[in-house]
């Protein structure tokens, strides 16, 4: 079975060997990782996927992706900044995941 790419984007995400063997992530903080990853462009390490959109393609519940995401920020692997209004108010849920 053969599959066409249809994009001009890549089809392959970069994860770092030392991600793999020095940061004891486990299976679901790992795969976690490397969906964020996914989002991210060569010279732009900036992605900003929504909650449920990592969920859904992690095959995982929205509260478990906050406890990785925890893990994963933890380690020193990602920083998360957390959307506001412009009053200061925590952002509502934008559906987002576009690809940046």
């Amino acid at each position: 079975m053969s599959h066409k790419i249809k994009s001009s984007e890549p089809a392959f995400t970069v994860v770092y060997d030392v991600v793999l063997t020095d940061y004891d992530l486990g299976p679901h903080a790992g795969w976690l990782y490397v969906q964020i990853k996914s989002y991210t462009q060569q010279g732009n390490e900036t992605a900003f996927p929504s909650i449920t959109t990592l969920a859904k393609r992690c095959g995982m519940s929205k509260r478990t992706v906050q406890r990785h995401l925890k893990t994963l920020e933890d380690k020193g692997l990602i920083g998360i900044q957390r959307r506001k209004s412009e009053q200061g108010d925590p952002a509502p849920p934008s559906g987002g995941g576009s690809r940046r």
